[in-house]
This record gives structure tokens, C-alpha cells and sequence, in this order.
């Protein structure tokens, strides 16, 4: 058990105040608690959410319950008075983190309410947000994936939570995390995060963000949600791309009437990163199996982009109900598994933070046999070295300008590993746009 503290201790306040260091890094430091049973996926989650924010430019630190018992708690064991002291150390780092500006994710299975409510009064308010896994023991006990159900039910293993020590649910987490969604799916650890990120305001809206933020001056403010630069960019992407939609929109036309002819079935469709609409237009009229409407999910970052989607579909004589614009992350959409019947991507995978992830959720979302429609920009080839050379070059610069797009993907080469790939994709040079004029375009089905 801790000691109390000598006569003779005193607190120092640093010199640097907690609200300087979290405008040098952008954020808003938390605390994120994960609790749950063992093998309702604390850590798959905790991992994924840190992940997703590292490629936001967040600065995290994740503390692991069995990494924490390697170094710092390597002296405890589980007995009840153990397992408190475990989470006070832990609490203690906590604090640390946060007080130097950090996002940290904890993730413990920390069975007891009081240790919870510990750790919560320990930290300023608001800093501490409770995310509970709530998976059921039956599901947690199949998962097994450390085999330690099975020796805490063969009497080899005493004191495991769940089995011979009891879990202690929390009675008003902030986030609540289910291992199954509405329709009996399974969530994506993604879709958990991104779940994370969207219920927790107080984290502060620029977790969203895929744009770090510098400082806390008032010119890098600008580049927050909902801020000038997003609605710039968003009437940029509106106003300025009737050139690029003239000279695209033959390959436009012929890769849209593939998906839509006659023995695909199409009902659903999601468009990733839909932007200001341009591609609307081109599902217009068009019909579901058995003459239903088609139905169009549009997907975006950028919520200052809504508007100019709902003005091309009213242009396009796309009726309003059957467009559904919803704000969110293409590395972690918010939709269940195997929800849609193809979905398109057009000058998106230069931009998103994360390629593999982005396509392991199309992967995901789309139905067995869905096809996926991808038109990109791309680092030009090997023979045109100078294009290249330019492209690597001026990359950072059109990060900044142009909401994080790359110039020097080669974006073909992910959609292959992915397996969503046709044969061949088409290779195209859009004259006069130098260098976003290499383009790679296809459908691809998921098998």
C-alpha cells in the first residue's frame, strides 16, 4: 500500500502551464480509460484509436496492462490490494501524460468501480473519459485469445476476472463500445475508433481533423473543422474543378455505365470523400434491381462540403432522399459490415492519411461480389523523371495547399495488395494538368 507523504514533501507547479504545452502540440489532453473484460478488445481498440490519431498528427501515449506489468508494476501481483495499487501507479502516469499536453490511452481491465472513480477525481474534470467494452463474458470467454479463460476454468488460474473475481460494469461511461452492431455484425476495432472520436467532444473537434495544428496562434486556427480553410477549401473543390470534370468526365461516363450496366446490381452505393458533388450527376436516373431508386451514401471529412453536394444533386435532378451525406473518416467509416453494393473513390486516396486502412474498410463495408470504382492521381512513371522528381518535391507544399494531397503515391500498387484491384487498370494523362495529370482508373470487385 502507498504511503503517505512526509511533512517535509512539497508540491512544485511547473513553470510551464499544462495549456501552453497543448498549444504547442494542437490537442486537447485526455485521459481515454478502456475497461473491460479480458478479450473484449481494450487493446485492439486502444491501438487502432492511437493509430488513427498519430496519422493526425497527435502526439498519444498508450499504457498497456500487461506492458505496465513488465516494467513499472512488475512487483504486483492480482490479489485485490495489488490490483489497487496497480491502477494508482497507473493513474499516476496518467496524470503525468496529461498534464504535459498528452493524449493518453490506458487500457486496463480495472474491475472496480472505486479505482475508476479514483482515477476520475485524481484528474481535472473532464480529462478523465471512461470507454467501456462492453462485450459479453460468453464472447470474451470464446475469443480466449490468450488462453487464460481456459486455465482460470481448469483451476490453474486463480483470481481471474470474470471467472473467480468479479467485474465491476461502470454505471455512466461516456463511451460505451458493443463487439456487435444493430444487425448482428461484427465492428471493425475502426469503426470502435472512429465511434471514440465522434461521441467524445470534449477530446476537442480537431481530433478530426486530418490537419495538425502547430500552434495555438490564430493563423493556424484557421485550419481547425469547421474553420475559413475548410470552407475555402470546400468552395475551391466547388468552383475551380470545371476544368479538370471536363477533361475526366469521358472516363467518367465510360467507367459509370460499367457499373451500372445490365447484371450488376446495384442498389446501394458509397462514395468516399464525395466532396462537392461532381460525381452525382452520374447517378442520376439511374435504378436499383427491380426498378428501385438507387440509394447514395456520401462520405466526407470536410462537413463545409455538405451544401455543395446537396446543390449538385439538386442540379443532377438527383432527388434529395436518395442521397445521404454523413460526415466522417475514410480509415473508419461508420457503417456496418457489408452495407453497400459498390463504392466509388475518385482523387481521394491522395489525400487520406492512411491508404491500407482506408482499403481494408472499403474491403469491409462493400458486399461480397461489390464492385469499387477508384479514379486517382498518381506518381507518374518511371520514364518521365522529371514529372516525378517534381512531384516528390512539391508534395509538402500541396499537403498544405490542397487539404493533404500527395503528389507521389502510387496508388495502384495498394489497390493491388488489396485484392479490389481489375486485371489492368486504365493509365491516362490528362493534358494541361501537369502534375496531377498521371491518372490510374478501374473497377474492381470484391470476390
Amino acid at each position: 500500500m502507498p504511503m503517505p507523504p512526509c511533512p517535509n514533501i512539497t508540491w512544485h507547479e511547473g513553470a510551464v502551464p499544462r495549456e501552453h504545452k497543448e498549444a504547442l502540440l494542437g490537442q486537447r489532453a485526455c485521459v481515454l480509460w478502456f475497461t473491460g473484460l479480458s478479450g473484449s478488445g481494450k487493446s485492439t481498440v486502444a491501438c487502432t484509436l492511437e493509430h488513427a490519431l498519430l496519422a493526425r498528427g497527435r502526439l498519444t501515449a498508450l499504457l498497456d496492462g500487461d506492458n505496465i506489468r513488465h516494467g513499472l508494476n512488475h512487483n504486483l501481483g492480482f490479489s485485490a490490494v495489488d490490483r489497487d495499487e496497480n491502477i494508482r501507479r497507473v493513474q499516476e502516469v496518467s496524470k503525468l501524460m496529461v498534464d504535459s499536453g498528452i493524449i493518453t490511452l490506458a487500457s486496463f481491465i480495472s474491475p472496480y468501480r472505486a479505482e475508476r472513480k479514483r482515477v476520475r477525481a485524481r484528474l481535472q474534470p473532464g480529462d478523465f473519459v471512461e470507454v467501456y467494452m462492453k462485450v459479453p463474458l460468453a464472447v470474451c470467454e470464446q475469443r480466449d485469445p490468450k488462453g487464460l479463460y481456459k486455465l482460470a476454468r481448469a483451476g490453474k488460474l486463480a483470481g481471474f476476472t470474470g471467472v473467480d473475481d468479479p467485474y465491476e460494469e461502470p454505471l455512466n461511461p461516456e463511451i460505451t463500445l458493443h463487439a456487435a452492431d444493430e444487425s448482428g455484425g461484427l465492428v471493425s476495432p475502426q469503426a470502435m475508433a472512429l465511434q471514440v472520436l465522434q461521441q467524445r467532444r470534449t477530446i476537442s473537434a480537431n481530433l478530426l481533423s486530418r490537419r495538425s495544428v502547430l500552434c495555438g496562434c490564430a493563423a493556424c486556427a484557421v485550419l481547425q473543422p469547421g474553420s475559413l480553410y475548410q470552407r475555402f477549401f470546400a468552395s475551391q473543390m466547388a468552383f475551380q474543378m470545371q476544368r479538370y470534370e471536363g477533361a475526366v468526365a469521358p472516363v467518367k461516363q465510360l467507367l459509370f455505365d460499367q457499373l451500372f450496366q445490365a447484371g450488376h446490381s446495384v442498389a446501394t452505393l458509397l462514395e468516399i470523400g464525395i466532396g462537392a458533388g461532381p460525381n452525382l450527376r452520374y447517378y442520376a436516373n439511374r435504378q436499383g434491381p427491380d426498378n428501385d431508386s438507387l440509394q447514395v451514401v456520401g462520405l466526407d471529412p470536410n462537413p463545409a462540403m455538405a451544401p455543395f453536394a446537396t446543390q449538385a444533386a439538386v442540379e443532377a435532378g438527383l432527388p434529395l432522399d436518395q442521397v445521404q451525406l454523413q460526415e466522417g473518416l475514410a480509415e473508419a467509416m461508420p457503417f456496418p459490415a457489408n452495407s453497400f453494393d459498390a463504392c466509388v473513390c475518385t482523387l481521394v486516396l491522395c489525400s487520406v492519411q492512411d491508404v491500407e486502412a482506408t482499403l481494408q474498410e472499403v474491403q469491409r463495408v462493400l458486399k461480397p461480389g461489390g464492385q469499387f470504382l477508384f479514379i486517382e492521381h498518381v506518381l507518374a512513371s518511371p520514364d518521365a523523371r522529371l514529372l516525378r522528381v517534381a512531384q516528390t518535391a512539391l508534395t509538402p507544399l500541396q499537403q498544405l495547399l490542397a487539404d493533404g494531397c500527395h503528389l507521389d503515391r502510387d496508388t495502384w500498387l495498394r489497390i493491388r495488395d488489396a485484392k479490389l484491384s481489375p486485371v489492368e487498370p486504365m493509365r491516362f494523362q490528362i493534358e494541361g494538368m501537369g502534375l496531377i495529370g498521371p491518372h490510374i482508373a478501374g473497377i474492381g470487385r470484391l470476390e
